[in-house]
């Protein structure tokens, strides 16, 4: 019986199967969001735009100031996570699953704050519910697995 278990374990054990697709989500992270702020924040602040956003709501600075270092904790954060992934640091699984719970608390933020101003409510908040789907979907679905795998347990065990 425990030659089959050893067996089981050892073909269940490294990055494979259903995990090979969570690692390119792991990896392509901190490149989407990099890309995502700078695309956002670039604008912001190199044409002269940030001096002018006062004048358009009292709140907008703020929430740009949030935002901002709401999604540079989060590029930190996803590189931390990344390298506890190819370390196969036991800690992984728990890392991962409070980097999405992170993200649902400052998509939630940032909707509570952006609603205050009538510019951005005015425009709908379809990108924040896109988000915030996402990320609950993601956490259902991929917390579950990194809970419940065999190949996730065998895996992350160092």
């Amino acid at each position: 019986m425990s030659i089959s278990n050893n067996t089981n374990e050892e073909e269940h054990s490294g990055i494979g199967g259903w995990l090979i697709l969570f690692a390119i989500g792991i990896i392509m992270n901190p490149f989407r969001l990099s890309y995502f702020t700078y695309s956002i924040f670039s604008d912001v602040f190199s044409s002269g735009a940030w001096d002018s956003l006062f004048f358009s709501h009292v709140l907008l600075k703020p929430l740009i100031i949030y935002e901002l270092i709401a999604n540079s904790i989060s590029i930190i954060m996803s590189l931390a996570v990344l390298v506890l992934f190819f370390k196969k640091s036991k800690f992984f699984p728990k890392a991962w699953i409070g980097f999405v719970i992170f993200s649902i608390f400052v998509v939630v933020i940032d909707f509570l704050f952006a609603r205050q101003i009538p510019i951005i409510a005015e425009g709908g908040f379809n990108h924040i519910y896109k988000s915030l789907i996402h990320n609950i979907v993601a956490l259902s679905v991929w917390g579950t697995y990194l809970k419940k795998s065999i190949r996730v347990k065998t895996t992350f065990i160092g």
